[in-house]
């Protein structure tokens, strides 16, 4: 039995499956998401890990339990195959992240690694993201520095995990704090630690 799976019962699963599908019903359009969702297992003792935030696009801190709530999550072994094939082109690692997972620099700074070990089985949506599109006026990509559109890696996958934020109360849920062991953040500019090992968990990751 997965710890979320609450998320994947009634009227829930489709709420869910259409957050992962990138649906915005306020304004009838995909944006960002994935496409062809599919239900997946994560089994316990799997490594996750998500490209987050320090700060907001004005300059406010984004809290480390927002960062781990969120639902976008890729397994370790996905991680490790972007960032080798960042190092393989010279590529930046930023700008790899962003082309592999579709990350328009409107969703966020992404600027720092969230990994955690899960402590008991969560159910996800699993899929490869879809092309963010950008100003479809040259001369406008041209000034942000932006392509035409982010494809991202059709061989990525992304996991959409519900049931880790309670957004009502603006807090962790129990799902986040029991299905969690939470190891350090790690800028993205300093990945190459990572790989070293020798990380303790973090204590106490989550607000009282």
């Amino acid at each position: 039995m997965a710890a979320n799976d609450d998320q994947f019962q009634g009227a829930a699963r489709e709420v869910n499956r259409d957050h992962a599908r990138g649906w915005l019903p306020a304004k009838g359009r995909f944006q960002g998401g994935i496409t062809y969702p599919e239900e997946t297992k994560i089994a316990k003792g799997k490594v996750l890990v998500r490209l987050g935030h320090s700060h907001d696009k004005v300059g406010n801190p984004v809290e480390d339990w927002e960062n781990l709530t969120s639902p976008w999550w890729m397994s370790d072994s996905t991680f490790l195959d972007i960032l080798g094939r960042g190092e393989d082109a010279g590529t930046g690692m930023n700008q790899m992240f962003r082309m592999k997972l579709a990350l328009t620099p409107d969703f966020g700074v992404s600027d720092t690694l969230f990994w955690v070990v899960t402590t008991q089985p969560l159910r996800a949506w699993a899929g490869r993201a879809r092309p963010v599109l950008e100003d479809p006026d040259p001369a406008v990509r041209e000034r942000q520095g932006r392509p035409l559109a982010w494809l991202g890696g059709y061989e990525i996958v992304q996991n959409f995990i519900p049931g880790l934020r309670d957004f009502a109360k603006r807090e962790a849920t129990s799902c986040a704090k029991r299905s969690f062991a939470v190891l350090p953040k790690v800028k993205l500019s300093d990945y190459a630690t990572m790989r070293q090992g020798g990380f303790a968990f973090v204590e106490k990751p989550w607000p009282p």
